[in-house]
């Protein structure tokens, strides 16, 4: 297929075909490549994630159990404990049209960051109350994944410290 052009894929670039001086065709980059999704350097970054989402969960379980203790003052510790762990809360709008004014959807509250990063993502109610929550750990180099050894409750009474609205 010599002289043949080539056209532009939308796949992920380790996903693509090309073709050796030989005519055998290969695909992307080899799974033994450190820049492979798959590759081992990759599984442990992910790894590293984990635990560290996993670090982070016990971390707010231990904050959450405070929250509900009989003490008012214990309980305000608690709180204060929690609004100073977050490094950043932000919120977003859902689709909105123009003529409308925009509503915070979705939330997410930033524990640690670099890498890895863990934030709790979710979203709102109408009064702008956490309706859902799930933890997710990113490193560099790699999507948002969820951590899924949570209960939502924890993560929720977790969020519901932090107010979203105007």
């Amino acid at each position: 297929m010599a002289g043949a052009l080539s056209h532009p894929t939308f796949q992920p670039f380790y996903m693509s075909k090309s073709v050796s001086p030989t005519g055998r065709v290969r695909r992307g980059i080899p799974k033994s490549s450190p820049l492979h999704p798959d590759s081992k350097e990759n599984k442990e970054k992910d790894d590293h994630g984990k635990s560290q989402a996993g670090a982070q969960y016990e971390s707010i379980v231990e904050m959450v159990k405070a929250l509900n203790s009989k003490s008012e003052k214990k309980q305000e510790e608690a709180r204060e404990r929690i609004e100073e762990d977050a490094l950043c809360v932000e919120v977003r709008s859902a689709w909105t049209p123009l003529d409308r004014k925009l509503e915070p959807h979705e939330y997410s509250i930033l524990l640690c960051t670099g890498g890895p990063a863990v934030r709790i993502f979710g979203t709102l109610d109408l009064h702008n109350e956490p309706l859902t929550a799930r933890l997710e750990f990113q490193d560099w180099g790699t999507p948002w994944t969820e951590y899924y050894d949570t209960d939502e409750e924890m993560l929720l009474a977790y969020a519901r410290c932090f107010y979203f609205g105007e």
